[in-house]
């Protein structure tokens, strides 16, 4: 919501000038196809604090695996995974039964584009604690798998996280592309109206965070 709210009003300011200066318009194109590895600039802002405190906390303290976790998170968050994964790797090391630590680098070596990494992780997270963040652990080890194309595996672990999780849009998209992939086009439009159902039964902060999924079910369902 904060990176829209920025991008309108930075339209705003500069739609005045787009006639005169017509190549900003070009620039407008590429920052739109680029938004989802472009930070949010109200994020940025708004982390920037937290960002210098747990640096100073980090650096302060060797053995504080959870502000190197905290700090790591907010990387996360700003898209910047190759930043997060030496915290993590090094939280690891001081907090080796965490599985929240362990999610969290799966998370970010999927983000980093290097699924095979994350799946042992997925697998010792889902081990400790199935349940954390809401199954997610099975969220990330699908994405995984799917990046590897092991798709029917990639459909059990979707599956799982369904299961405890049935509200995630992501999920049943993710889910409907596992199948599509694997030629069951009947079973990818079960998933694509379970992401739609999911959606209109969803609170409104959910349906602003996952509108982008349920965008993708209704064009593939059209």
């Amino acid at each position: 919501m904060g990176q829209l709210f920025y991008y309108l009003l930075l339209s705003g300011v500069i739609g005045p000038y787009l006639r005169e200066y017509p190549w900003l318009i070009g620039t407008a194109v590429i920052v739109y196809l680029l938004r989802r590895r472009l930070p949010d600039p109200y994020l940025y802002f708004r982390t920037a604090n937290r960002i210098r405190h747990l640096k100073l906390q980090v650096a302060q303290n060797p053995d504080n695996a959870i502000a190197r976790r905290d700090l790591a998170s907010v990387w996360l968050q700003r898209k910047r995974p190759r930043r997060a994964i030496p915290l993590l790797v090094e939280a690891r090391a001081r907090a080796r039964d965490s599985a929240e630590i362990a999610y969290l680098l799966a998370l970010a070596y999927v983000r980093a584009g290097d699924p095979e990494a994350a799946l042992p992780l997925c697998i010792e997270a889902a081990e400790r604690e199935p349940k954390l963040r809401y199954g997610e652990i099975f969220l990330v080890a699908g994405i995984a798998l799917g990046e590897l194309g092991r798709n029917p595996e990639a459909e059990d672990s979707l599956l799982r996280f369904l299961k405890i999780n049935a509200s995630s849009v992501e999920g049943w998209v993710r889910l409907a592309r596992s199948r599509r992939l694997q030629s069951d086009s009947e079973g990818a439009s079960a998933a694509l109206l379970g992401a739609v159902e999911a959606f209109n039964q969803s609170p409104s902060f959910r349906r602003r965070r996952e509108l982008g999924w349920y965008l993708r079910a209704k064009l593939r369902l059209a």
